[in-house]
């Protein structure tokens, strides 16, 4: 089956029948006092990233910089930071999805932005897996803590980043 950035139903006969082949392995969420605009754009920009996720030190480009489906970028963390392959975009009148995809198709991180009230945002990331019991059990033993930890603190940062640029912009 081909890999696609949903998460698998909650239901286990939904589960068991659907051909995305994804677990949400974790969460990391938070809510923002900054427009969903101004959260996206940050969020999407792949050289703003350097101001807000955690340990980032580079930002190398495949191709074409403008952020679209089909982009491919490197956030250079450190030597095993993949090429991600922004691989989703969705916007309605609630919310805003956008998802990375790695090059090898293992694994997806899908954003979540959704207005709360005028100036204040929710923000969520979920860290998706392939279905595949041998990259589980690696992800659990090796991965899952540094991986958490990782996107806890890029989150909580791009919370400060968000709201700083937003009382910039008021002034």
């Amino acid at each position: 089956p081909s890999f696609a950035c949903i998460p698998a139903p909650s239901s286990p006969a939904r589960a068991r029948s659907t051909r995305l082949g994804t677990r949400k392995r974790i969460s990391a969420g938070y809510s923002v006092f900054s427009p969903p605009d101004i959260v996206f754009e940050v969020l999407s920009d792949h050289s703003l990233r350097l101001q807000w996720m955690q340990g980032s030190k580079e930002v190398v480009y495949f191709g074409q910089q403008l952020n679209r489906v089909g982009t491919k970028h490197r956030c250079i963390v450190d030597k095993d930071s993949p090429v991600m392959v922004t691989s989703k975009f969705m916007r309605d009148s609630e919310k805003i999805i956008f998802a990375e995809t790695d090059e090898a198709k293992k694994m997806c991180s899908v954003y979540t932005i959704r207005k709360i009230n005028d100036g204040q945002t929710s923000v969520r990331v979920d860290g998706l897996l392939k279905n595949n019991l041998l990259l589980r059990l690696f992800f659990n033993l090796k991965l899952k803590k540094k991986i958490c930890a990782f996107f806890d603190a890029s989150m909580r940062n791009l919370k400060r980043y968000c709201e700083d640029l937003y009382i910039k912009q008021q002034v």
